[in-house]
């Protein structure tokens, strides 16, 4: 039976289809099902990688790096799989299994990586930020919880029909999509980039830099970040590796003692915002290095 290729074969068969041969719908369903496995390990990286862009905080970073070794490794396993299917060794039964052992923790490992958006966002300084980020982060665990019980429990335990099932998923993953669309209509404005006030290398730029004890590059670094760019985008201005950008940013962070990029573009960017984080540094830096407080602060 088609049915036993997964559900990208029985929705072929049942719609659009039915009236070729099983051996052809059955080549076809199971390369389709392949070629979904592997879509949806890159949607799986580049929905983390989303995360971690947003937030840019040590757990998002791991979870990146994490979910990446997941993916090189269930793109292996994938592969492995195609090749033996397509030498006709198990056939259905390999296809079967590669499809479930590769496709199944998508959705659970999307869900963790919303959970951790949601819980993130709390700590952002910035309130339209903040608020933005977690009614997406709980909106996308909601999406994914169902998506998980649809697949791993409904699909497994063949609670719904085949074509009831399809309707389901396709529903939900229009819901994630329209999601995401209305999300960006109505938050854009948290994240727009205020005008750089001190990021074009003047005066009161350098003395921020200065005080802080940021190197020439990593100067380079902050500026690029209060314009808006992301760290990809960096990486490519600069001609060095995202993996740099990233460890700079985290020394930077450090200096500045700021979580994550949005507090640090607001520092370079907001005098208010800056003098207040003066007044905060001003005693340890004096304490320690014999700055003087005024310093911490372009006059």
């Amino acid at each position: 039976m088609i049915s036993r290729v997964g559900g990208v074969g029985q929705s072929l068969n049942f719609y659009l289809f039915p009236s070729l041969s099983r051996p052809t719908a059955q080549w076809i369903g199971t390369s389709l099902m392949f070629a979904q496995v592997f879509l949806s390990l890159a949607w799986l990286r580049a929905q983390l990688v989303l995360v971690d862009e947003f937030l840019g905080s040590h757990l998002s970073r791991l979870a990146r790096r994490i979910v990446t070794w997941f993916v090189w490794a269930a793109a292996a396993l994938f592969v492995l799989g195609w090749a033996l299917w397509t030498a006709n060794v198990g056939s259905a039964l390999v296809a079967a299994i590669t499809f479930s052992v590769t496709n199944a923790p998508v959705f659970p490992l999307a869900l963790a990586g919303s959970i951790l958006l949601a819980v993130g966002a709390r700590v952002l300084p910035d309130e339209p930020a903040r608020r933005a980020l977690s009614v997406l982060g709980y909106s996308y665990a909601v999406l994914f919880t169902l998506l998980s019980i649809l697949t791993l429990v409904v699909a497994r335990l063949r609670l719904l029909s085949p074509p009831v099932f399809l309707s389901a998923d396709l529903v939900l993953e229009f819901a994630y999509n329209a999601v995401t669309v209305v999300w960006v209509l109505r938050y854009a404005d948290a994240f727009a980039a205020p005008a750089p006030q001190v990021a074009d290398g003047g005066r009161a730029f350098d003395q921020l830099c200065e005080a802080f004890g940021i190197s020439k590059r990593e100067a380079e670094i902050v500026a690029l970040v209060c314009q808006g760019l992301t760290n990809r985008e960096i990486a490519d201005r600069l001609f060095i590796s995202v993996g740099t950008v990233k460890d700079h940013n985290y020394t930077i962070f450090q200096k500045a003692g700021v979580r994550n990029r949005t507090q640090l573009a607001q520092l370079f960017t907001q005098p208010s915002i800056a003098r207040d984080h003066a007044g905060e540094q001003a005693p340890a830096a004096s304490s320690t290095q014999g700055t003087h407080p005024h310093r911490l602060l372009p006059s």
